[in-house]
C-alpha cells in the first residue's frame, strides 16, 4: 500500500470517528457516557485496555517527534481526543514519508 492510499485511509478513518462521536454526543453526554461504560468490568476492562493502548501510543510518538514542545502538544491531543488523535498524527507523518513503513518508522 502506498502513503496517498495509507493517508485517504486515515481520512476515512477520521471522518468515521468525528461522525461517531457527534453521533454519540446527541445520544448523551461524555461524561454520562464515562459512567455509563465504567459502570460494568467489561466497561473498566475496556477503559484499562484502551489506556494502556494510548500509553504504548505515546511512547511511539515520542520516538517520531523530536520537538519537545511537540510532543507536549501531542500528548494533551491524544489524553482528549484518543485514537482520533493519533490517526491525525498519522496523517501529518503521511506529508514527508516516501513509504508507509517511514510514516511507522522514520527515516
Amino acid at each position: 500500500m502506498g502513503v496517498r492510499v495509507f493517508a485517504s485511509v486515515c481520512c476515512g478513518l477520521i471522518a468515521a470517528m468525528i461522525g461517531l462521536i457527534v453521533a454519540s454526543s446527541l445520544e448523551m453526554g461524555l461524561v454520562a457516557g464515562l459512567r455509563l461504560v465504567a459502570g460494568s468490568w467489561w466497561g473498566i476492562t475496556t477503559l484499562a485496555d484502551l489506556g494502556v493502548g494510548l500509553l504504548f501510543v505515546m511512547a511511539w510518538l515520542c520516538l517520531l517527534e523530536r520537538r519537545v514542545w511537540a510532543r507536549v502538544l501531542w500528548f494533551v491531543a491524544v489524553c482528549l481526543l484518543g485514537n482520533l488523535a493519533t490517526l491525525v498524527f498519522l496523517l501529518v507523518r503521511c506529508r514527508d514519508a516516501v513509504t508507509v513503513r517511514e510514516v511507522f518508522l522514520g527515516r
